[in-house]
């Protein structure tokens, strides 16, 4: 109740200044004219889409100091919170996460095109993600289930990243901003309108570039005599001393490079984009601070897309999209427990996986009676899927072989298709009845008769019922359901310690809410109450005794050694969370000074009551910001909070004691303005200050207890940071 009467005041005291405020100009504006067009994949009133959304503007993540979508999602949206393990972000909404799954129950999307990748579903929302945050107009964060219409991976929420049309963005922009724990983020954009064959054409173009290097001291972790007797080893080169951990110099480093071109003409838009990253992971429990651990990928994106007019009452459009990625991740281990070979001193691990979709979208929207209150969307999507995916291992120094390239998976074909519709009604000017569903199916020619329909025809439904009693007022209840489809990896991954788990079903989740929404002049408050169901959870289990005996009797595995762990991915979990979310937002002094918040609160437990890890119970953001005028600069201060919060091996119950975090606070102060004298250069100034010492994941090769290690170590964080930077329009 403490919790709920926190939410409550704070929304109250956010809009407390509504009768005297004035300000009618643009924020009030934008308010009421906000448009979104992820919720129902076409453009529509905020207060009328059929999920709780949220539009964090351009505007806003240069106003408050954002360097990422992870932060921008945090310290501007509503219902979702990050976690950082080392600049890779963990997201967390309305109290869950899924620990480790590549934030594959989030749907990423560019301009409406999916990002999450084709092999495990997985989405960058860091510094990985390369997309020039100057070429955002936009971000839609759309809470709750959205399979009704974007089918696998929108199980927790959908973010739709908008970019800047050419108009908006004329002109060349360079940028560039340094911070002291050894970053360089740098971005030239560019956006151009022209006339091309008689016909008005715009090109935007983006070029991303990050990078770190850095040091972070991780907690040396005393691991004591490995199985060969000797003191366990962790280093090539140096002597064998048991102990894990120190200051990593060579392997706190990142690297992310992206290019992004659209370009829009009569109908016609194509946008081609390519990311090329590579990433260190000092807390990795191989060999410590070695400088070729860690991951690389590539990612290519191509799409066209032509929309056309149905007469008076519709428009329709086709889209073709291919993507490409590829994968490389490489583990150094040297202490016999994780290199078990004969005479080999040090072994190198490689993953190669390689993934490409090709695939085609058609999409009609209808508008009945001309005045949007019938209107009608269909559409329908076929993608061809090819992945594949090996493991080997050679000795470091030699570069010699030490087993055979094992291919976990290779799926010539998968082919998905999908069929969606949604119908809108507004009977009466306060009343409106959104329902819709899409059908998705997969099927694998050429595989097994056991695994040629991995699951049958999946259904995901969703109706929202909107009354708006008065004016500025929007209440709305909405009833959804959600799948994600077990990853290709997840249904055909198998090596000498993953067994294969070709049953897997989909992962499903229901979702009831009901929120209010009430406008007036430039402030907004909202209040709204959720209870979700998640069921048939996929994740990896370490297979008993008698299950390694079953499977090597069936010839499955080549050894029913016990010391040998081998897993396999099921779907046994469930877990439900029921909450409140609230957020208002407000403005003073004709916008000049503004202030906003949003708070949480979720109960999110699985089947056996267990609270989730990685995921904060209770969280929310608070900002303000106010513009001094004249040449003095805008000033922001934003913050994060969180409740406690489990650390990432909590529910491996390998230690008797768990290092659970504290309520957390983190908070950002940032100046932004034109530099005098210089016509077209700006600055943009940040400050930066984590309460916490730690984040909630594990660190180093410890994940039992022993002797001498009582409970996790976990990846510290960057507790100061100041950020520098520098924008020029050409």
């Amino acid at each position: 109740m403490k919790k709920l009467g926190l939410a409550i005041g704070l929304a109250a005291l956010l809009v407390a200044g509504t009768s005297r405020a004035d300000d009618t100009g643009s924020l009030e504006g934008l308010l009421a004219q906000e448009v979104v067009t992820t919720a129902s994949k076409s453009a529509e009133q905020g207060s009328d889409a059929p999920a709780l959304v949220r539009n964090i503007t351009a505007e806003e993540i240069h106003r408050y100091g954002m360097t990422s979508l992870a932060e921008a999602l945090t310290y501007l949206g509503v219902g979702l919170y990050s976690e950082s393990r080392l600049g890779v972000p963990q997201l967390t909404v309305r109290g869950v996460t899924f620990t480790g799954d590549g934030n594959d129950h989030v749907l990423l999307l560019l301009d409406g095109h999916a990002l999450n990748d084709p092999l495990k579903g997985s989405a960058h929302f860091g510094q990985g993600l390369a997309e020039p945050l100057e070429m955002i107009d936009h971000i839609e964060l759309v809470l709750g289930p959205g399979s009704a219409v974007h089918g696998s991976n929108a199980m927790l929420a959908v973010v739709n990243i908008v970019t800047k049309s050419a108009k908006t963005m004329a002109g060349t922009h360079v940028h560039a901003e340094a911070g002291a724990i050894g970053t360089l983020r740098a971005t030239a954009t560019n956006g151009s309108s022209f006339d091309l064959l008689g016909k008005r054409t715009g090109v935007t173009t983006g070029v991303s570039f990050y990078r770190l290097r850095g040091t972070i001291d991780l907690a040396p972790e005393n691991i004591g005599v490995d199985s060969s007797g000797g003191l366990a080893r962790f280093s090539a080169s140096g002597p064998a001393t048991g102990i894990w951990g120190g200051r990593a110099r060579n392997s706190y480093r990142g690297d992310a490079l992206g290019a992004h071109v659209r370009v829009e003409r009569d109908g016609l838009e194509v946008m081609l984009r390519s990311v090329f990253t590579s990433w260190g992971d000092p807390a990795s429990g191989g060999d410590f601070d070695d400088p070729d651990v860690g991951m690389r990928d590539q990612r290519t994106r191509l799409s066209v897309k032509k929309s056309f007019a149905l007469g008076t009452v519709g428009e329709a459009s086709v889209r073709l999209f291919g993507d490409a990625l590829q994968y490389r991740h490489i583990d150094e281990v040297s202490r016999a427990t994780g290199c078990p070979f004969p005479n080999a001193t040090t072994c190198r691990y490689r993953d190669a996986w390689e993934a490409q979709r090709a695939g085609t979208e058609l999409q009609s929207n209808f508008d009945w009676l001309h005045d949007g209150k019938l209107t009608t969307v269909v559409g329908g999507v076929a993608s061809y899927d090819h992945v594949e995916a090996s493991n080997s291992a050679v000795e470091s120094a030699s570069g010699q072989a030490l087993n055979r390239p094992y291919t976990s998976v290779d799926v010539n074909h998968a082919v998905n298709l999908a069929g969606y519709g949604q119908q809108h009604w507004r009977p009466l000017s306060w009343l409106d009845f959104n329902a819709g569903a899409r059908i998705d199916w997969r099927t694998l020619p050429g595989a097994s008769a056991g695994d040629r329909a991995p699951f049958h025809p999946e259904v995901s439904p969703r109706l929202a019922v909107t009354v708006k009693p008065w004016e500025g007022a929007t209440l709305r209840g909405i009833y959804a359901q959600a799948f994600r489809a077990p990853s290709i990896y997840e249904l055909h991954g198998e090596n000498p310690i993953l067994l294969h788990a070709a049953s897997l079903q989909p992962e499903h989740a229901r979702s009831y809410e009901v929120t209010f929404e009430q406008q007036l002049r430039a402030s907004r408050v909202m209040f709204g109450v959720f209870h979700s169901e998640y069921r048939g959870l996929i994740g990896v289990d370490l297979l008993s005794q008698g299950e390694l005996r079953a499977a090597f009797a069936e010839g499955k595995i080549g050894s029913a050694d016990a010391t040998t762990p081998v897993s396999q991915y099921r779907a046994e979990e469930n877990v439900t969370s029921r909450g409140f979310h609230a957020g208002a937002d407000t403005s003073f002094l004709h916008g000049r000074l503004r202030v906003a918040g949003n708070v949480t609160g979720a109960v999110a437990r699985s089947a056996n009551g267990e609270p989730i890890e990685v995921a904060p119970q209770f969280f929310g953001n608070a900002r303000a910001s106010y513009e001094l005028g004249g040449k003095l600069p805008t000033v922001a201060l934003a913050s994060i909070f969180a409740g406690r919060t489990l650390d990432d091996l909590y529910h491996d119950k390998g230690f008797s004691s768990y290092a659970s975090l504290p309520a957390q606070l983190e908070m950002r102060a940032t100046a932004t303005g034109a530099v005098p004298g210089v016509r077209g250069l700006r600055y943009r100034v940040i400050g930066t200050h984590v309460f916490n010492s730690h984040t909630p994941f594990s660190a180093g090769p410890a994940l039992r207890e022993t002797a001498t290690i009582t409970q996790p170590f976990l990846v510290p964080t960057k507790q100061w940071n100041a950020i520098l930077g520098l924008s020029y329009e050409l």
